[in-house]
C-alpha cells in the first residue's frame, strides 16, 4: 500500500529547498560575527512555545537606522530596536507582537536619517526598507533595490540586502547591509542583531558568492 503522507513530505521537502541561499564569507570586520556560516538572504521561523527575543550586537553605520517586526498575517509592522541603541538589551517580541509557530517571518530595516556629509546621496534609494529573507519578486516583502547595479561584480547579490547564521538550535544572528547605492561594500555588518526562540530556514549549499536573483 502507498504511503499518502510520502506526497506530502515530497511536497513540504520541495518548498523548503525553494529557501536555499548562499553562503556569505564576510571579509571585513570578520570578529563582528560569532556564527561559523552566514547565508544571504536566509529566512527564519519559530518552530516551539519559547519566547523570542532580539537585542543589538552591533553596528558599522554611520547612520541611523530602525528595525521593524512584520507580522506574517496582518503585515502590521512593530518596531523593535535602533541601530544607535546599547548593545545586549533583549526586547522581548512575543510580549508585543504575534509570532504565528510554522510560519516564515519576516523583519524589515529602514534608514531612517543620515548624516549631513552623506545628503548628497538619493534619500529614496537609501531609505528604502530592506527586509530579510530571499526577497523573492512575487513577495509583498520586497526591496526594489538590488546590488546588482554594485561597482564590483563579486559583491552581486541581487535583492537580498541581509545575512543571517545559527549560534546555536534556536539562537541566531543576522545583519543588514544599509547602503543600496553602486558604490556600496555589501558587508552586511552595518547593523547585526541576534535574536533567541527562532530557526534558520535554509539548506546549506556548496559556497557561492556571486549574484543570483530570486
Amino acid at each position: 500500500m502507498k504511503n499518502p503522507i510520502l506526497p506530502v513530505l515530497l511536497l513540504g521537502c520541495a518548498a523548503f529547498c525553494s529557501a536555499q541561499t548562499d553562503i556569505y564569507v564576510p571579509y571585513r570586520n570578520k570578529n563582528m560575527w560569532t556564527a561559523d556560516t552566514l547565508y544571504l538572504g536566509a529566512g527564519f521561523a519559530r518552530m516551539s512555545n519559547k519566547p523570542v527575543t532580539i537585542w543589538l550586537v552591533g553596528n558599522e553605520a554611520g547612520w541611523e537606522g530602525q528595525l521593524f517586526y512584520v507580522d506574517p498575517v496582518t503585515g502590521a509592522e512593530t518596531f523593535l530596536l535602533t541601530n544607535m541603541g546599547t548593545p545586549g538589551i533583549p526586547v522581548e517580541l512575543t510580549a508585543l507582537a504575534n509570532v504565528p509557530i510554522g510560519q516564515n517571518l519576516t523583519f524589515m530595516y529602514k534608514v531612517v536619517s543620515k548624516k549631513s556629509s552623506d545628503m548628497s546621496i538619493d534619500k529614496g534609494k537609501i531609505r528604502t526598507p530592506k527586509y530579510t529573507g530571499p526577497n523573492r519578486r512575487n513577495s509583498h516583502y520586497f526591496s526594489q533595490a538590488t546590488s546588482d547595479v554594485n561597482n564590483n561584480p563579486s559583491l552581486r547579490f541581487g535583492h537580498r540586502w541581509s545575512v543571517a547564521g545559527r549560534l546555536a538550535a534556536t539562537r541566531l544572528e543576522f545583519g543588514f547591509e544599509d547602503n543600496t547605492e553602486p558604490a556600496s561594500d555589501m558587508d552586511f555588518d552595518d547593523i547585526i542583531f541576534g535574536v533567541d526562540g527562532l530557526t534558520l530556514v535554509n539548506f546549506e549549499r556548496t559556497a557561492k558568492v556571486r549574484s543570483y536573483v530570486w
